[in-house]
């Protein structure tokens, strides 16, 4: 494999992988089911890149670009940016699940 094809694979990875992991053990311990947090940790990644790439803040840059800009380390700016508004994004969407049903 070419070195900087594993090196994209790795750090995209670790850009998906590693938030949902975050998202889930911090969803397991206020949900308390398993399944609920997997399934709120996913949703919450998908709306997280939503929020944190789509929505414009400050010079037409999102929220994860501002806080990427302002750390030392790239990739952990995102993990960090992306696991943190997965994690919220998750429990609002167990609870409005909760609600509706």
């Amino acid at each position: 494999m070419d070195e900087g094809l594993a090196i994209v694979l790795a750090m995209v990875g670790s850009m998906i992988v590693v938030p949902i992991l975050i998202t889930y053990f911090i969803l397991h311990l206020f949900i308390k089911s398993k399944q609920a947090s997997l399934v709120s940790a996913i949703f919450g990644l998908a709306g997280a890149f939503v929020v944190g790439f789509m929505i414009p803040i400050k010079d037409k840059e999102g929220l994860v670009s501002i806080i990427v800009s302002s750390t030392n380390s790239e990739i952990v700016g995102y993990v960090i940016t992306l696991g943190v508004l997965s994690t919220v994004i998750g429990l609002g969407v167990h609870t409005i699940y909760k609600r509706i049903k």
